[in-house]
């Protein structure tokens, strides 16, 4: 419609009828929609569009990270097609929200009861508009998943997803290996194609960086990295073409900082329940 993208968010319950405390309550802050943040700038060729590239964008630190992926999706096709994505879960990747675009149409997130859900996506593409129904995949254990009805040709669709990741260890430091399990995309005329990968990383530490190893990729004009005077921040540039020998590679930073080996105390304030949140850990 005129106000935007309407998002239908599917659950199984089919007992609570009121839907706003129903979303609000128990749903909405797993698939909370905002505004995206800046827009990931990397540098491109001249020649080289933005649908044919993932965009990734990872803040990390000693102990999580939180990794932001943009893709595209642009209908070649001369008829309108739902477009089916498919996020693959992971035990220890988070999938926390993501944020559609479709010519300049951001989604409005609302959780409904399951047939109520399926009726107004049914009703959306009856009415020749729009619609986006997501769920977890009944077809494919483990994966969530989007369908995009009445998707015009030559529109463009983005798709941004935000995952959060725990930091694990390797060769007595920390790991941080950038995602490669994307959402996939597809439609009932088409078929998904291998594209480059652009990244930018940027790591935090709270003491200085005394070991940072790029592992199984190899060091060229392609990759870049950055230290802050105080060594507790590199900021860290990559490209992945679909052709090169390191596409189907895990990129994996292992990094030591000085005070790694000390215990360390991590704590979280929720002001909506008044309540504060410890973790301590030793490395």
């Amino acid at each position: 419609g005129k106000e935007g993208i309407f998002q239908i968010d599917l659950v199984e319950n089919e007992d609570n009828d009121d839907e706003n405390l129903f979303g609000e309550k128990d749903y909405l802050t797993f698939l909370e929609m905002k505004e995206p943040e800046e827009e990931i700038k990397i540098k491109l060729n001249e020649e080289e569009a933005k649908e044919e590239n993932i965009f990734i964008k990872s803040d990390v630190n000693e102990f999580y990270a939180i990794t932001q992926v943009t893709q595209y999706y642009k209908n070649n096709n001369k008829v309108p097609v739902e477009l089916s994505i498919i996020y693959p879960l992971k035990r220890e990747k988070n999938f926390r929200k993501f944020t559609i675009n479709v010519n300049g149409k951001k989604s409005v997130s609302k959780i409904f009861p399951k047939e109520k859900a399926e009726e107004k996506y049914s009703d959306a593409l009856a009415g020749g508009n729009i619609g986006i129904l997501s769920k977890y995949a009944e077809e494919e254990p483990n994966s969530y998943s989007i369908n995009i009805g009445n998707v015009e040709p030559d529109a463009t669709v983005e798709l941004t997803s935000e995952f959060i990741q725990f930091i694990t260890s390797d060769d007595m430091s920390f790991c941080f290996s950038v995602m490669t399990n994307y959402p996939t995309f597809s439609d009932s005329l088409s078929r998904e194609y291998s594209k480059n990968i652009n990244g930018k990383i940027c790591l935090k530490t709270h003491s200085k960086i005394t070991r940072l190893v790029n592992k199984n990729f190899t060091l060229d004009k392609n990759f870049k990295q950055e230290f802050n005077p105080e060594y507790t921040e590199c900021n860290i540039e990559f490209k992945i073409s679909s052709e090169s020998k390191e596409y189907n590679s895990i990129l994996s930073l292992l990094y030591r900082t000085e005070k790694m080996d000390e215990p360390f105390l991590l704590s979280q304030y929720n002001p909506t329940k008044n309540e504060t949140s410890y973790i301590f850990g030793e490395i």
